[in-house]
């Protein structure tokens, strides 16, 4: 007779248990509270040996009305740590067969950090199942990239949770994502798949496994095929999550709803929790978010024509703009129909290009988020870095001319589209050309 093990208990108390599961046949932590009767949530945690233990303030919020369910992932907490692919995809089976064990019925499930990320793959995975879906600064979303651009201004320590020294690992590893251009082609997936990469360069270290398994993740694809009543939830000061992942996300997810929290960095649960858990008790008891669309207010467009300006805030419907040598320029909710950036460091949120007219980029930075381009002249670029994050543009013919005649233009692109042609990664044209080719990061 065949016999297949899928759950061995080891009871501990009447709330909290060990179990092995087949996913990774390793004992893990689990804990439940409250009545099974009860709606039922699933808490998903980030990186670090906090684990679960990071939503204890938030269980005790909520146990006396809802049924919870929350775990230490593999290779954190209290869980077995050992040499094993701690990936975004095989979190997502174990949760999968974790949750089958304790409930049978659809269940709001929240997020952190990793968790975050986890959750979105999830929900993506087993849409049906799911009532709500929360994700609180989730993690590694962006394009990785666009993911290393922003970790190298605040630290690999962040990420990880711990000192690069604790960690122990090699020189090269510890300086992810800072070399994630120029290591990770080596084909990061290989890599840390194997057992043996995994044993002697990253010492079987599961929070730098997980940490390279994130970065490579690819979620393209899935935040728009998300249906799901989603509440989005964000630190303003976040170091780890950019805050421009917030909102591609709610922009991107249909149902979804974006509360930012001020003062809060990565960990809002503990930074701002008063704040935090009345966003999640009102989320938890709204049936549907619908997003309200402004109506178009027709005003006169104007000309704005700025040079060596230092830090302002442009909005409204505009003409013709120019920037030259301005810095810490941010564009928020604008429709432009004609530009010129020389030698300027511009961020553009919730914007919409419309460009019929010749329009240029000269030695300048630009990170454009949550926004369009429609254009039937191509924008010009020389010498500038590019990075567009949930940017939907449509072309009717080149969309981007490279005006350098040495170098080609780079574009670093996250979950953005091109007449619906799916951009996500690193793309170049080349010198004195038009034509946008992916670069192979594999």
């Amino acid at each position: 007779m065949k016999y297949i093990l899928v759950f061995t208990l080891f009871i501990i108390n009447l709330n909290a248990l060990y179990l092995v599961e087949n996913e990774f046949n390793e004992k893990v932590y689990v804990r439940t509270y409250g009545k099974p009767i009860n709606d039922a949530i699933i808490f998903v945690h980030g990186m670090g040996d906090e684990a679960s233990t990071t939503w204890d303030e938030t269980i005790e919020s909520l146990r006396d009305d809802y049924y919870i369910l929350t775990f230490d992932l593999p290779g954190f907490g209290k869980s077995t740590k050992s040499n094993q692919l701690y990936s975004i995809k095989r979190y997502v089976k174990f949760i999968h067969n974790i949750k089958n064990k304790f409930i049978h019925k659809k269940y709001h499930l929240i997020g952190h950090s990793m968790g975050g990320a986890i959750s979105l793959k999830y929900a993506y995975t087993y849409q049906n199942e799911l009532k709500s879906l929360v994700l609180i600064d989730a993690a590694g979303i962006l394009s990785k990239q666009a993911f290393s651009q922003f970790m190298i201004k605040n630290g690999i320590t962040d990420f990880f949770g711990t000192s690069v020294k604790d960690l122990n690992l090699d020189v090269a590893i510890a300086k992810i994502p800072g070399v994630i251009e120029s290591f990770i082609p080596l084909n990061i997936e290989s890599f840390i798949e194997s057992p043996t990469i995994r044993k002697n360069l990253l010492q079987s270290n599961p929070t730098a496994i997980s940490a390279l398994s994130l970065v490579k993740e690819d979620f393209s694809g899935i935040p728009e095929n998300i249906y799901l009543n989603t509440r989005i939830i964000w630190g303003e000061d976040d170091n780890i999550a950019p805050l421009r992942t917030g909102y591609v996300l709610n922009k991107l997810i249909k149902n979804s709803k974006l509360n930012i929290i001020k003062d809060a960095k990565h960990v809002p649960i503990v930074d701002s929790f008063n704040t935090y858990i009345s966003y999640i008790k009102d989320h938890l008891k709204k049936p549907y978010y619908r997003k309200i669309v402004n109506k178009k207010v027709v005003v006169r467009k104007k000309n704005i024509i700025l040079e060596d300006v230092n830090g302002k805030i442009i909005s409204g419907d505009i003409e013709d703009l120019e920037l030259v040598n301005c810095k810490n320029i941010m564009i928020k909710d604008a429709n432009i129909n004609k530009f010129t950036i020389i030698n300027s460091r511009v961020n553009i949120l919730h914007t919409n290009f419309n460009i019929k007219e010749a329009s240029y980029i000269i030695d300048s930075t630009i990170d454009m988020t949550a926004g369009s381009i429609k254009n039937s002249v191509p924008i010009e670029i020389y010498k500038s870095n590019i990075d567009f994050a949930g940017i939907d543009i449509i072309s009717l013919k080149e969309t981007f001319l490279n005006q350098n005649l040495l170098f080609p233009q780079k574009f670093i692109f996250s979950l953005s589209t091109l007449n619906d042609i799916k951009l996500h990664g690193v793309y170049k044209i080349k010198k004195k050309d038009s034509y946008l080719y992916k670069v192979n990061d594999n």
